[in-house]
């Protein structure tokens, strides 16, 4: 009899590595993009209650064609951004925000709103930004939940 299983230990290693994942993800892994000290908002802390009423995409969509006195924030990739973007949207850095909050914070003092998207309804690091904007005091920060996705497949010219 044997009290050696090797397939046991293959198992209890394989879950011990996935919770160690699991629980870096969830908890080991608080700064996401800047040093803690610096970011109000931590990645995945989002309190919605803090953000306006999201913008819908006719309403996003009636903004840019009126020409009105907004912002748009693409966070995406530069990757993403190169293959197509909303009118007018400028390329915001998530992932240096110290970096290029600068250069954006008169552009968003000055705006009648600032209005910031990602890839789609399922990506939150347009919720993270606002969220971070309105921690920093921007009280004209609005999400457009839809993204790219809906924008490219509603509103961009074929």
């Amino acid at each position: 009899m044997h009290l050696f299983n090797p397939q046991a230990l293959k198992i209890a290693l394989l879950i011990t590595a996935l919770a160690a994942v699991v629980g870096a993800g969830n908890h080991g892994v608080r700064k996401f993009w800047l040093e803690e000290e610096s970011l109000p908002v931590q990645f995945g802390d989002v309190d919605m209650d803090m953000l306006r009423d999201p913008v819908s995409g006719e309403e996003l969509h009636s903004l840019v064609k009126k020409d009105e006195d907004i912002l748009i924030l693409d966070v995406r990739s530069d990757f993403f951004f190169e293959r197509g973007h909303i009118p007018g949207a400028l390329k915001f850095e998530y992932g240096e925000f110290d970096k290029f909050y600068p250069a954006f914070v008169e552009k968003i003092k000055n705006a009648r709103c600032v209005v910031i998207y990602c890839n789609d309804s399922n990506c939150d690091t347009s919720k993270t930004v606002a969220s971070r904007l309105n921690a920093l005091g921007h009280t004209n920060i609005f999400v457009y939940p839809g993204g790219w996705e809906e924008w490219g497949q509603r509103f961009a010219k074929k």
